[in-house]
């Protein structure tokens, strides 16, 4: 299934203080106007799993992005964000780091 990223994506992205929105690569459809007012905004458009996070070396974008994708396949189709998802991967790595 396909994933739009519309203005109102990266609206609530730069509401939330956030500079990259996470896509799925070729599986998300950016609009022109989302892609417009990301420019505006300094938001960066990211393949899952390309993300650097600065959780240190042990955490490389290959390890990100299984952990991603497993996360994913273990959810409900209706509840699979790919945004929602690498969000929260980052977030725990990061503490884990802590």
């Amino acid at each position: 299934m396909k994933r739009l990223i519309s203005a109102v994506t990266v609206n609530a992205a730069k509401k939330s203080g956030k500079n990259e929105i996470v896509t799925g690569g070729k599986s998300t459809i950016i609009t022109a106007e989302a892609r417009d007012l990301a420019k505006k905004f300094g938001i960066k458009f990211v393949e899952s799993g390309t993300i650097q996070p600065d959780t240190g070396p042990e955490f490389d974008r290959n390890t990100i992005k299984l952990i991603v994708e497993k996360t994913l396949e273990r959810l409900p189709a209706e509840k699979r964000d790919m945004n929602a998802v690498s969000e929260a991967v980052m977030k725990v790595l990061k503490n884990y780091k802590q």
